[in-house]
């Protein structure tokens, strides 16, 4: 009784402002199975009243974002809009679940022309993927191909490679030619980038000077490219890039240190665990922690007594490996810094116990 008149109320409301606040809550409502019904009767009220385009383009504008992603979908479906609406609709649209509707649509029945424009030249990453998969190599412009080359996108640039190279064109000769170009540092990066992606080498020489560019992006794609060939020689310069004021060319050659842990020892480290900046002894402790093992485990107990609380918070929980026994010298070091650690009982007994140290 109390459901057939909250119905009958419900129904009786059928003003677009209306809709705007009851179609959601319906929908919600739907999703819970009981009172599913009401929402198809209200619709169709809707559209007795108002006619169906009106209803739906009323509720592709809605604020909430579920009732635009369903009325997009249905509008689709049904015939209501079609590819040249959604190629005018694409260019401003901001929820990612509308556009990727959009985006189908466009890849499905637009022309190549619409394609090439909205998807292959928009700021979409996935209508560029899009755009490159549908389209021909003879219905693209090789300028469009040659700019996606060096896109930000994995997946466009290979989907570019792809389509130059049906268009009798290698891939590599334009990223070497645009890495060494006047171009942006951002795209030259781009272009190197590519480079290593088709397997094409790039000298050591070049890599060197690309690490120590004074262009972050130049220096982040230089030590990428570095990691499968460095050598001992390069260990002072990574070791001063550690301490870069970017993050990520510090990361990056962290990464590079720590993929040829041969090159380098734990001595090396000393000059940064020694720094004033916290976030350079903390660098200090990650790459000293990555030689694993009860190395990682002297590298907690060294920075969990560190001056900065918030740098030695992250340390504040070593455990000791497995089926590991340490050296007699890592077991004399894990001694002394047992000694005085600021840790529980309980966790400087775990580790004492697995290094078969008496404490």
């Amino acid at each position: 009784m109390v459901r057939e008149l909250a119905t009958r109320e419900v129904l009786r409301r059928s003003a677009l402002d209306h809709a705007d606040h009851i179609v959601p809550l319906l929908q919600r409502i739907e999703l819970r199975g009981r009172g599913a019904d009401v929402l198809p009767s209200y619709l169709r009220a809707l559209v007795t009243e108002h006619g169906e385009a009106g209803v739906w383009a009323r509720l592709r504008g809605c604020a909430d974002l579920a009732v635009r992603r369903a009325a997009f979908r249905h509008s689709f479906d049904s015939g209501l809009i079609g590819p040249r609406d959604a190629v005018v609709s694409f260019p401003d649209e901001g929820d990612q679940v509308v556009r990727r509707q959009l985006i189908r649509v466009i890849a499905d029945a637009a022309t190549p022309e619409d394609i090439a424009r909205v998807l292959l030249r928009g700021r979409s990453a996935e209508g560029r993927v899009a755009g490159l998969v549908k389209l021909t190599a003879e219905e693209l412009d090789p300028a469009d191909v040659e700019r996606l080359l060096v896109d930000p996108s994995v997946l466009v640039r290979l989907w570019a490679r792809r389509r130059r190279q049906e268009m009798g064109h290698d891939p590599a000769t334009t990223y070497a030619a645009v890495a060494r170009s006047t171009a942006t540092p951002a795209v030259r990066a781009r272009a190197y980038t590519g480079l290593g992606e088709t397997g094409s080498p790039v000298v050591r020489e070049e890599i060197l000077d690309l690490v120590q560019s004074a262009e972050p992006a130049l220096r982040k794609v230089g030590l990428s490219l570095l990691r499968d060939v460095a050598t001992a020689e390069d260990v002072p310069l990574l070791l001063r890039l550690v301490g870069s004021e970017h993050s990520r060319v510090a990361r990056l050659a962290g990464e590079v240190l720590t993929n040829c842990p041969g090159l380098w020892s734990l001595p090396d480290l000393a000059p940064l665990k020694q720094a004033a900046d916290p976030e350079l002894r903390r660098r200090a402790w990650w790459l000293h922690r990555r030689h694993g093992g009860w190395e990682a485990v002297i590298a907690d107990l060294e920075l969990v007594r560190d001056t900065d609380p918030h740098v030695a918070a992250l340390a504040r929980q070593p455990v000791p490996p497995m089926y590991f026994t340490p050296t007699s010298a890592r077991k004399q070091r894990i001694a002394e810094l047992l000694a005085d650690a600021p840790l529980s009982r309980g966790r400087r007994l775990s580790i004492a116990m697995a290094a078969g140290l008496d404490l």
